[in-house]
């Protein structure tokens, strides 16, 4: 028996840290970027399991991974029961049972802090039984839960095919009192989210679902707060409280707040970020739209609606009548009598342009319930004129109810996979099951906070626990400058939108087991089932695509581009094939486990959902190949839920897996333990027959047998693509210098298209066999990218993948300089596209330090709304960190200590206010003062109102920060800077004398944080060589005695709309006649932004918003970027590959 002991020895809470608020994915400007999230528990030291518990799990034969407590988070043997024969009454019985025979797993000394929190039927004979962990007589929060699959009955015994848990030590009591009431951890909470409220300001109201509901004035939606039991590593089981901030609009946070100390311990972001028988009006995809996917996108105005009914009536296209609703949607099931509006039993629909300021607006009322109205594209037609925004106007009606009947069909058609009562739906009455978590429809948001605060190009789902309503909020969309260039359209007519917002909220619930899930990994997986659940639906019911669209494009009508849509990359994209040609938008998706944090945002769950996805969309196809579709008829009637899943294609019983998973999984999985869950779903249901495809699916994507996971936060996992069940082919990676005698070489393989940020492989490496074949890309310090494609792998063969890569002449390491316009031109000539260099930043101020420092150079910076501008002459002085003495002496917010006589005062960001931090600078003496950021990306103008602040303040980013602080001590120069025009912006490289070019490759990649729209779109290479003629030197200042060698396609990096991404700017090659040169110089001819008509011109009669040309802007216009240029002796030569580009 192989077994297999993981160790996750990340900080404890580790699994919290700086997840992203997920929606749709936010724009920049859309209005809902999140504070970060925090788990004051993250810096504790993890707890390594101790020997009995290794010993316990050798005898299980089981792969076992640990929390950050030091307990079994998720137990399991593939394919296999862990356990049979466990004699039990119930199911919940058994499994309490084999818990207390395995508590030693859980550092637990008896089970009776455990109560049953939900027996959940997924078979006549399998069940998921959920415990939670109570401590003093509180629920354990955020962690504390158990989920146990079970499978048999009370005569026969149980077997036991999977546990998971977030289980934490057993303990006798609580180390914290009460010193707080629950309104004072509110205030404290909110604080902590930058919202001003005032202890007068919250009433406390009665109970909802174990919740205390908070009124607080000046906020609509209801606020709640509970007692909990929250764990550390390192101070015991705290008493806290749990609260849930809603501020009515956009943001939605849930904290935990310490009840002695007021301390937040921890916080993460709610918000995933759309009498006769009653007949409704509806798109039941999208309206539609045109497939060129640029402006003017001119999409059609003709009303395709479908006339669907609760029971058939005339012109009926959908009969909706199913178990599952129980009542016609318009009806209050408590008093069987209808509403005549878009209020329902699972849904609470209306018009929401004030945001979460003033309520609900308005309602379509229709007194004989026929739900249809005037549906004229106006929002488009008039190109997002707000004139529309009156009282009926922009089709709202339609909208409400669009939204309305999308809402409920995802209620209708989840219900069916597992999603119900039991398993904590949103419904505002259970027909007597789980009557503690009635009384929570969705509340749906049309056109959401279109009016105010402006909302715009997203859509949200703020989930809240079973019990409390979650709210989903739809956006209008609108082209934004240099950030999202999509057409005038109304989310709320999107199903795939709404589908994907619903969806939120089954996934938080069904992992939380009611309340919500949390970590990294979780929150990717949960981008990721949002998006494929939304287009599965709408496959099955054979909704999706037409017009040019693919089925799978999710967003395809909001963005308008019907082959990605929002993403990167469509799910069904084959996985290897076609490699990055300049020009061309390569329609191949090479994600893997190996590449979590690939895209130019670095590790982001919009970003990271698509490997998920990918991952998802092969086992569908697998399984639909095992078990293939009879058509059209037998797909609608499993998606009805009339046909058990055993009876229906692979799709559906794929998605039963699914959904059987997120019951089994625990609720801050990683993405291999929701790998594990799948197996035991279909072990559950299906008996395992599935087994294989399951291994061979994932182990495609890396998430193979031999793939490990350092917890919920890794970003850099392991991957392995070998499988149990498969005969794998063996590939043993080599490199030689192909233009310097064969030497050996030091290189790196990565699967799929992605250097930067990726994982490599081993040298010796197993992959299952794939009929679509692998990408790969190699790197080399010296020698640059060599990109190849491998297929043909036959089972048991042992293939040698030899890349003999040419020299890249520009490389640092071949002995090449660069000097030339902007910042870190060494970082075009690294081989690697991890860096990059750009030319001088558009923001309006610039420090430059003076050598010797370590830090000395020029760093980009913003300014303040607060005290003197920056001069073009600048103010120069000693650089010096501030102290005030404090926990945190280098944010300022305390007096700082004195400064010597005009210096400049560097400061950290921190949770005081700007003028704050600078005001006690000027007072200690400082002359100037810079402020670095404590986050990533971008510095930014410093807001607020001082009038007694005499002194020019600065913006650094955090990444500059370091730099400076590490360069101490130093002299620098705090000055204005005016940009230039990003035409013409040059690099010359300097090579190791004169050399023979015969190719050349580029890449205008970015790193977290840069404006998308500042990459490298078109460039051209110049030769000169050194010692004659009219440029001796090869001064790439000057015109003369360059010849230019290759000028670029127009849209050699192309960007399709709404904006460009990855797959846009990752590396090419670039053919070029043989060239001889001692120096070649890049010279750009445009970036995103002044080179793509896409982002050009007004695309909005708004008069009220900036003008949407991405030119007027100054980071557009400005600015650019370009992560690499390899100038190579040859083409590259792969021996076993297929393709070399």
């Amino acid at each position: 028996m192989f077994t297999s002991v993981t160790l996750i020895l990340t900080p404890a809470g580790a699994q919290a840290q700086a997840q992203p608020q997920a929606q749709l994915d936010p724009a920049p400007g859309s209005g809902l970027e999140s504070l970060d999230d925090v788990d004051t528990r993250a810096t504790a030291s993890a707890v390594a399991p101790a020997a009995e518990q290794l010993a316990l799990a050798d005898a299980l034969g089981a792969t076992v991974r640990w929390t950050p407590f030091g307990t079994a988070q998720s137990v399991v043997r593939h394919g296999e029961f862990l356990t049979t024969g466990v004699a039990g009454a119930t199911p919940a019985a058994a499994a309490r049972t084999w818990l207390d025979d395995h508590r030693a797993l859980y550092r637990h000394d008896s089970t009776e802090g455990l109560q049953v929190h939900a027996e959940i039927p997924l078979t006549d004979d399998a069940y998921v039984v959920v415990l939670q962990q109570r401590i003093g007589g509180l629920p354990v929060a955020p962690d504390g839960m158990a989920s146990i699959g079970v499978v048999g009955s009370a005569a026969d015994g149980w077997s036991v095919a999977y546990a998971s848990s977030t289980l934490v030590p057993q303990v006798d009591a609580l180390t914290a009192s009460a010193g707080l009431t629950m309104p004072e951890a509110f205030v404290d909470a909110a604080e902590d989210v930058e919202s001003d409220v005032d202890l007068a300001d919250v009433t406390a109201g009665g109970f909802q679902a174990g919740w205390r509901v908070l009124d607080v004035a000046g906020i609509e939606a209801e606020q709640l707060v509970r007692r909990v039991a929250f764990p550390t590593p390192d101070q015991g089981v705290r008493l806290a409280y749990e609260t849930i901030y809603f501020d009515g609009a956009e943001a939605g946070y849930r904290s935990f707040v310490d009840a002695e100390t007021g301390q937040v311990r921890f916080r993460e972001s709610i918000v995933d970020q759309a009498q006769d028988d009653p007949t409704w009006d509806v798109f039941p995809s999208a309206p539609p739209m045109t497939p060129i996917s640029r402006p003017p996108w001119n999409f059609p105005r003709a009303d395709l609606r479908e006339l669907w009914c609760w029971t058939s009536t005339s012109r009926c296209e959908m009969e909706l009548e199913n178990d599952a609703a129980r009542v016609p949607w318009d009806v209050d099931p408590r008093t069987g009598e209808p509403t005549f509006t878009t209020i329902g039993n699972a849904v609470d629909a209306a018009e929401w342009w004030l945001g979460g300021g003033g309520g609900p607006g308005q309602r379509p009322v229709s007194q004989d319930r026929d739900y249809q109205f005037p549906w004229t594209n106006v929002w488009h037609q008039t190109r997002c004129h707000p004139d529309n925004l009156v009282e009926g106007g922009n089709n709202v009606d339609a909208a409400v109810t669009n939204l309305f009947a999308g809402n409920w069909r995802m209620h209708d058609w989840a219900y069916h996979l597992g999603f119900t009562e039991e398993t904590w739906n949103s419904q505002d009455f259970n027909f007597g099951i789980n009557p503690d978590g009635e009384g929570d429809p969705v509340t749906a948001r049309a056109q959401s906070g279109a009016i105010s605060p402006g909302s715009r190009n997203n859509a949200s789902m703020a989930t809240r626990p079973d019990g409390t309503s979650s709210i989903m909020s739809m956006f209008v969309w609108q082209p934004q400058a240099a950030s999202f260039y999509v057409p005038c359209v109304t989310g709320d007519f999107d199903m795939s939108v709404i589908g994907h917002e619903y969806t939120h909220m089954i996934e938080n619930r069904m992992i939380g087991k009611g309340g919500g899930r949390s970590g990294f990994h979780a929150g990717a997986m949960g981008e990721s089932w949002a998006d494929f659940l939304a287009m599965e639906y709408q496959n099955e019911y054979g909704l999706a695509g037409g017009s040019g669209v693919d089925e799978w494009a999710v967003g395809a009508y909001v963005t308008g581009n019907p082959t990605r849509g929002i993403r990167n990359y469509n799910m069904s994209y084959p996985s290897a094939g076609e490699l990055p040609r300049p020009g061309k938008d390569v329609q191949v998706g090479t994600l893997n486990f190996g590449s979590m944090g690939y895209d130019i945002v670095g590790p982001q769950v919009h970003s990271d959902s698509q490997i998920w996805s990918a991952t998802n969309h092969g086992l569908r196809s697998l399984l639909l190949d095992r078990y293939p579709s009879q058509g059209a008829d037998q797909q609608r009637t499993c998606a009805d839920g009339l046909l058990p899943a055993d009876q229906c294609p692979g799709n559906r019983r794929w998605m039963q897996i699914v959904f059987d998973a997120m019951l089994l999984m625990p609720t801050a999985p990683t993405m291999l333990d929701a790998r594990d869950a799948y197996f035991a779903a279909d072990l559950m249901r299906f008996g395992g027959e599935n087994q294989d495809l399951l291994w061979r699916g994932f182990a495609r994507r890396g998430f193979g047998e031999q793939a490990s996971v350092g917890g919920t936060s890794d970003t850099d996992p392991v991957p392995s693509f070998a499988s149990p069940h498969e005969e794998e082919a063996t590939l043993r990676f080599e490199a030689v210098a192909k233009d310097e005698g064969g030497q050996p070489v030091d290189a790196k393989v990565f699967v799929g298209n992605y250097e930067a940020r990726a994982t490599p492989v081993q040298s010796v490496e197993q992959f299952v066999p794939h009929p679509e074949g692998y990408n790969f890309v190699a790197q080399a310090e010296g020698y640059g990218h060599v990109r190849f494609f491998v297929d043909g792998l036959e089972p048991g063969e042992d293939r040698t993948i030899r890349i003999h890569f040419p020299t890249n002449l520009a490389s640092a390491s071949q002995g090449a300089t660069a000097t030339g316009d902007g910042f870190r031109q060494a970082d075009l000539i690294d081989d690697t596209e991890a860096t990059n260099w750009q030319t001088a930043p558009t923001f309006p101020n610039l420090v430059t330090v003076d050598p010797p420092s370590a830090a000395a150079g020029s760093y980009s910076a913003a300014g303040a709304d607060f005290g003197p501008a920056p001069t073009a002459a600048g103010f120069a002085g000693q650089v010096v960190l501030v102290d005030d003495g404090s926990a945190n002496p280098t944010e300022g917010c305390g007096p700082v200590a004195p400064l010597p006589a005009g210096a400049i005062a560097l400061i950290d960001r921190g949770t005081c206010p700007f003028t704050q931090k600078v005001a006690n600078a000027q007072a200690a003496g400082a002359g100037a003062a810079i402020v670095a950021n404590s986050e990533p990306g971008d510095p930014f103008t410093m807001g607020g109102a001082d009038p007694s602040i005499e002194i020019p303040s600065v913006m650094v980013s955090q990444a500059d920060g370091g730099t400076l602080q590490a360069g101490l001590p130093a002299t620098a120069t705090v000055a204005a800077f005016a940009a230039e025009p990003v035409g013409g912006s040059q690099v010359t490289i300097a090579l190791d004398g004169a050399q023979q070019i015969r190719l050349a490759k580029a890449s205008a990649m970015l790193l977290p944080g840069q404006n998308r729209f500042t990459a490298l779109r078109q460039f051209e290479l110049y030769a000169c060589t050194a010692g004659g003629g009219p440029n001796p030197t090869c001064d790439g200042g000057t015109d003369a005695g360059w010849q230019r060698f290759l000028g670029s396609q127009q849209n050699a990096f192309p960007g399709a709309n709404q904006r460009p991404s990855s797959p846009d700017l990752v590396l090419r090659s670039f053919p070029v006649r043989p060239t001889s040169a001692t120096h070649v110089k890049l010279v750009v001819v445009a970036n995103q932004c002044t080179g793509n008509p896409h982002y050009q011109s007004e695309q909005d009669d708004d008069p009220t918003r900036p003008s949407t040309d991405c030119r007027t802007t100054s980071t557009g216009a400005n600015e650019v970027r370009a992560a690499e240029l390899q100038l190579l002796t040859s083409r590259a030569r792969v021996d076993g590959a297929t393709m070399v580009d």
